[in-house]
């Protein structure tokens, strides 16, 4: 199998993240001697061999992480309005479209306020438009905006279960901190807000992309 740098940035960085952490917690819960004992036993000597199955766990569990991300990602949207909604009911938003106006031209939106469900079918009608144009470079820079945006997505819902794990252990133990819970909280809200902003950049350039001409590179 062939990693691409997409696999390694939305399943292993946050597989890895969630996996080390949560080693991290069970390590102070246990005490270090139990990790220490595990160390300098035989294991250190196939160095190698721990390195992939570290590579293979954290890529499972980066799956398990982006599975579950779609889920919640559909339960949150049930509550905030999509970014294809605010584009192009609020112009004057923070991540406004330029060009709303030739925009809403090309995929035939009438005057008037865009409710959520049609402003999703405008959002799949640009996605085909750039889907269709011959222009790879449309195509890749629109990709390079999807994978940070569910990059984002994954390292926040992974950083997410990394403080259910905390909370779980803290209560069957003396294990909680305060400091330690409301930096979680801090990261958590830092996180949301970064994954947000990613998810109105992409939507942007998705409606963006459809104003290009549809040529290719190099014709």
């Amino acid at each position: 199998m062939e990693f691409r740098i997409q696999d390694i940035l939305k399943n292993i960085i946050p597989g890895f993240m969630l996996a080390f952490v949560s080693i991290l917690i069970y390590g102070n819960k246990l005490g270090w001697e139990f990790i220490d004992n595990i160390i300098s036993s035989d294991i250190k000597e196939y160095s190698e061999v721990v390195l992939v199955i570290l590579l293979i766990l954290s890529y499972i569990t980066g799956y398990f992480v982006d599975l579950c991300a779609s889920g919640a990602e559909m339960l949150i949207y049930r509550i905030l309005d999509k970014p294809s909604h605010i584009l192009l009911n609020k112009p004057n938003c923070v991540y406004t479209l330029v060009k709303i106006a030739e925009i809403k031209q090309k995929l035939a939106i009438p005057e008037g306020t865009i409710t959520p469900a049609k402003a999703e079918l405008y959002f799949k009608e640009a996605n085909l438009i750039k889907d269709n144009n011959p222009s790879e470079t449309i195509k890749e820079k629109v990709k390079e905006y999807y994978n940070s945006y569910i990059f984002s997505r994954n390292m926040l819902l992974s950083l997410l279960f990394t403080f259910i794990i905390y909370m779980i252990i803290s209560a069957y133990s003396s294990f909680s901190n305060c400091y330690i819970i409301a930096t979680f909280l801090l990261v958590i809200v830092l996180f949301f807000f970064r994954w947000r902003s990613r998810a109105f950049y992409y939507s942007r350039q998705v409606f963006n992309s459809i104003l290009f001409e549809n040529r290719p590179l190099n014709p």
